[in-house]
């Protein structure tokens, strides 16, 4: 499953969000980050939607010209995991363990950003 993020209606909110910084706000000299954010990023809003895409799927939108996945983003770090790590998470899925979510940000022209999710989608890959 893919947790993705993008712009949309500021007005939107999630259940909880006027409790985030409650704590903040009780202390002096500090304000609720939901309040201080329209002032800091006036034209910042964030949308998290629960989208499912398969290993294929994702495949299929790397080996595109342009690619419409990037895995290789600035803030990614290089492939790390070891031979036994790759391996292990195959095992995992064989024996039908459940894997964390991916983390992708859809940029302006289509394009699924890895945030999160870089070395279990080159391992599958």
């Amino acid at each position: 499953m893919l947790e993705k993020t993008q712009t949309t209606d500021p007005d939107d909110t999630f259940e909880g969000e006027e409790t985030l910084g409650a704590e903040l706000a009780e202390k002096p000299g500090l304000s609720s980050p939901a309040l201080d954010t329209a002032s800091i990023y006036p034209d910042a809003t964030v949308n998290i939607a629960s989208e499912s895409a398969s290993v294929f799927q994702l495949k299929r939108k790397l080996d595109k010209t342009p690619p419409l996945l990037k895995l290789d983003p600035d803030f990614q770090r290089e492939s790390v995991w070891s031979p036994k790590q790759k391996s292990e998470l195959i095992e995992s899925i064989l024996m039908g363990i459940p894997l964390p979510l991916i983390y992708v940000k859809e940029d302006e022209k289509g394009v699924y950003i890895i945030v999160d999710g870089r070395q279990r989608l080159t391992t599958l890959f």
